[in-house]
C-alpha cells in the first residue's frame, strides 16, 4: 500500500512541514480500490488502521478518528523511533549469537552493496562517501537495497532473543556482533543525513 501512495512533505503554516505524509484522501482510495469495494467497510478498514497504529495523524490534535482531509504518517516513516522497532518480529526467535552472527552477515552484505568500483561511478556523487580504506560508498543505493530491506527485517528480531543465563564470553560476542551492526548501521544513516539522501 504505501509504495502505491504518494509520501511527500505537506506544508503546516508557514514555516512548518508534515514530513513524510499521505493525505488520507489517497489511503482511503486506495483501500476502495484494492481491498474494499464497500464505502463504509472501507472506512472502518481506515478507523482500524489509526487504532491499531499502522498510521498516525501528522498533527496529533486532530484526535484518534480517521479523516480523509488529515494527513498520515505510516508507522515506517516515524523519525522518533529506531528502525529495528519499524518492524515487529512475529516468529520465535532464534539462538542469540546465531541472531548476532546472522546480522552482521546482513550488515556487510549492505555495506557491500553500497561499494563502488571507481569505473562505475555517476557524476552524481551527493549520496557518495569515502571510507577509511578510500572505497567509495553509494549510500542510497545501500538503503534501497534487498539487502538493507532483510537486515531491516532481521535486526526486529534482537527484541525477543534473550541474552541471560548465557556465558559471559558468548554475551560479549553478542553484544560485539550487535555493535559492528549498529556502526554500520549509523555509518550510513549518517551518511544519508548529511547529504540529505
Amino acid at each position: 500500500m504505501r509504495s502505491e501512495i504518494e509520501i511527500k512533505d505537506y506544508p503546516n503554516g508557514w514555516f512548518g512541514t508534515f514530513p513524510k505524509c499521505a493525505i488520507g484522501q489517497d489511503i482511503y482510495g486506495w483501500i476502495l480500490e484494492h481491498a474494499e469495494e464497500d464505502k463504509k467497510k472501507g472506512a472502518i478498514i481506515c478507523q482500524k488502521m489509526v487504532e491499531k497504529k499502522l498510521i498516525f495523524a501528522a498533527d496529533e490534535t486532530m484526535g484518534r478518528i480517521f479523516n480523509i482531509n488529515n494527513y498520515y504518517r505510516f508507522h515506517m516513516d516515524r523519525d522518533d523511533i529506531a528502525d529495528n522497532l519499524i518492524k515487529k518480529w512475529k516468529g520465535t526467535p532464534g539462538d542469540a549469537l546465531e541472531v548476532s552472527i546472522n546480522l552482521v552477515n546482513l550488515a556487510t552484505e549492505v555495506y557491500q552493496q553500497a561499494m563502488v568500483e571507481d569505473e562505475e561511478e555517476d557524476e552524481d556523487e551527493e549520496a557518495e562517501e569515502e571510507d577509511e580504506e578510500g572505497n567509495t560508498i553509494d549510500v542510497e543505493a545501500a538503503l534501497k537495497s534487498s539487502e538493507y530491506k532483510s537486515y531491516i527485517n532481521a535486526v526486529a528480531e534482537l527484541e525477543k532473543v534473550q541474552i541471560y543465563g548465557l556465558p559471559e564470553h558468548t554475551r560479549k560476542a553478542i553484544l560485539l556482533n550487535c555493535y559492528q551492526c549498529m556502526y554500520v548501521h549509523h555509518f550510513l544513516k549518517k551518511v544519508q543525513e548529511e547529504s540529505g539522501v
